[in-house]
């Protein structure tokens, strides 16, 4: 999903029915974009979601190199023309013919946006540039965490090695007592 800049809808009115035609005909949409929902082909939502999601990885990549204003208008102001464009498509074919391919590639937008962290992360730890901007942290700060986090595991197992070895201990004294009984047992009888 993209980072969304748009300022917070208008307070909403009093409910009232729609009387005009065109204000009949508008209705909410899946990602919350008001498009006619008479005219529109259901390829209208699928479009309009396959170039969300191609301006997610163009903030992405604003956010890479440090251009969070960029981002920040990407955000602010591709909804409403991704909208429009979405509605252009499904009046002209030809506008149609370059967009439906990008409705394939949102997926693979998708899979490249969850991609772009760790590959930041792995870029960062090995002082490729600060990726900050992506979520990486320092790699100091991954090393203490997987130093506790083995620590953690190393006193776990040392906690499970105790109670296992104090288990045996009253088992063989257990098992002791049991033997000595039943010797006693073929003694007596």
């Amino acid at each position: 999903m993209p980072i969304d800049m748009a300022p917070p809808p208008p307070p909403a009115r009093t409910a009232r029915k729609a009387t005009t035609p065109r204000a009949k005909a508008v209705a909410q949409n899946p990602d919350g974009h008001k498009s006619p929902d008479a005219s529109v082909s259901p390829m209208f939502h699928a479009r309009r979601q396959g170039l969300a999601g191609l301006a997610q990885v163009a903030q992405m990549g604003c956010l890479a190199f440090g251009l969070k204003a960029d981002a920040a208008a990407i955000g602010m102001h591709s909804g409403p023309l991704l909208t429009e464009v979405a509605k252009l498509a499904e009046a002209q074919p030809a506008i149609a013919r370059w967009v439906d391919p990008l409705i394939v590639a949102g997926p693979y937008a998708a899979l490249v946006g969850a991609a772009i962290p760790l590959i930041a992360q792995l870029a960062a730890n090995h002082r490729m540039g600060a990726m900050t901007n992506l979520g990486a942290v320092p790699p100091e700060v991954l090393e203490a965490r997987m130093d506790a986090e083995m620590m953690r595991a190393e006193m776990e197992a040392m906690r499970e090695r105790a109670a296992m070895m104090q288990e045996a201990d009253a088992t063989r004294r257990e098992m002791a007592a049991l033997m000595e009984q039943q010797q006693r047992e073929m003694a007596n009888a």
